[in-house]
Order: C-alpha cells, then sequence, then structure tokens
C-alpha cells in the first residue's frame, strides 16, 4: 500500500497540477509549443505553460493543458 502511495505521489508530481473538473464555469486551454518551423526555437514554452496552468488552477479553472502539439491534436482539444 506504501508503494501504491508514493508511485501516485511521485507522478503527480511528474505531471505537475491536475485540475480538470466537468462542470466547471472557467475553462482554458493552455498551449505551450516549443519548436516551430521556420522559426526560432524558444527557450521555455513548456516550462511557462505550466505555470499559467498551475495559476489558473489557483484560480479555479478546469485547465487542458497541451504541449508541443500539432494543429490536429489542438483542434481536437477545442471539439
Amino acid at each position: 500500500m506504501r508503494f501504491i502511495i508514493l508511485t501516485l505521489l511521485l507522478s503527480l508530481s511528474l505531471f505537475g497540477k491536475i485540475c480538470f473538473e466537468e462542470g466547471k464555469d472557467k475553462v482554458a486551454l493552455v498551449i505551450g509549443n516549443k519548436n516551430y518551423s521556420n522559426q526560432t526555437e524558444l527557450e521555455n514554452p513548456i516550462r511557462d505553460a505550466k505555470l499559467i496552468r498551475d495559476t489558473l488552477c489557483d484560480l479555479d479553472f478546469s485547465v487542458i493543458p497541451v504541449y508541443n502539439a500539432n494543429v490536429d491534436t489542438i483542434s481536437n482539444k477545442l471539439a
């Protein structure tokens, strides 16, 4: 049992806050993309998106995070 709890806590720390709940009034889609074709690579978009995600969670938003996604993935999240 202790192993299961430790594994769960470690998993949560790796992925950060999980705060998507059905029925919340405020919903945010947070997108962090690092690699763009024909553009200069951004330094910390994933870290920045996670900070925004955490801030919005603290403000009682239901957050859908998307990292390094293509157009199809983003479209599916919006559907």
